[in-house]
């Protein structure tokens, strides 16, 4: 049987009668100094993102606002050399209120992905886009780690990905369904129609062939804008039928 969401924090933090605290009291009394970290941390804690992982629908429907911050503060992680760069401007986009500002990653030590990093990348960050203040940050995360990764494995950042490089396959395909569940044709065609990402992302191309500017296409992904017309049309011709075949 699954631990209950006050036992786990029980027995990470020693503490008992927990289930009789106000929910504000044992979030910021409790859950984030106790197990995300202090500001003596290097960074926010495995125990915590786990946490948010494992209790994530729970925490949300809680209380939203709590909700958004703890989130942002798991996502304000994977940005902090998990998936993305540390202070990359795209990253951390998203902002944590005044209250929840010392659990910022922005001043902690770059870490690479660890264990809580990829549990709450699998099973925690899809709740980011149902939360109006973290959507946008959990999509330009998303967005970033199939940018460095393809559906055939390749990945641009080993460093970040770490340990977890080896199943880039895997995190690409995942975060692909994410975002497709959550955004719209435009928010996603701006992120795939690129030049060096529109091949890892041909059968969404192809379902959306009816929604399609083919000559806006060719220009946003730089193909065949130069030389000779006739040239030009043969291989604007190749790519369309790769793409519808």
């Amino acid at each position: 049987m699954k631990e209950n969401f006050i036992g786990r924090i029980q027995s990470l933090i020693g503490e008992s009668n927990l289930q009789f605290k106000r929910w504000d009291t044992l979030i910021n009394l409790y859950v984030l100094p106790k197990i995300a970290g202090k500001d003596t941390r290097e960074c926010i804690s495995d125990e915590f993102l786990n946490l948010v992982a494992d209790y994530g629908s729970e925490i949300c429907a809680k209380d939203s606002y709590i909700a958004g911050a703890i989130l942002e503060i798991c996502l304000q992680r994977l940005a902090n050399g998990a998936v993305t760069s540390p202070k990359n401007g795209i990253c951390f986009s998203g902002s944590l209120p005044e209250e929840y500002a010392e659990y910022s990653s922005y001043n902690d030590e770059p870490s690479p992905m660890t264990a809580g990093c990829y549990n709450f990348l699998i099973n925690g960050i899809e709740l980011a886009f149902f939360n109006p203040s973290t959507k946008n940050h959990a999509s330009a995360i998303l967005f970033e780690l199939m940018d460095k990764t393809s559906p055939f494995g390749d990945v641009e950042n080993k460093a970040e990905l770490g340990q977890y490089a080896g199943c880039a396959t895997f995190m690409f395909g995942h975060a692909k369904q994410i975002v497709e569940r959550h955004l719209s044709f435009e928010e996603l065609y701006v992120h795939y129609a690129q030049p060096n990402q529109w091949e890892k992302h041909i059968e969404w191309f192809k379902n959306n062939q009816h929604l399609i500017n083919w000559e806006k296409f060719f220009k946003d992904v730089n193909v065949a804008q130069q030389g000779n017309r006739f040239f030009c049309w043969q291989a604007k011709r190749r790519i369309k039928k790769f793409i519808l075949r």
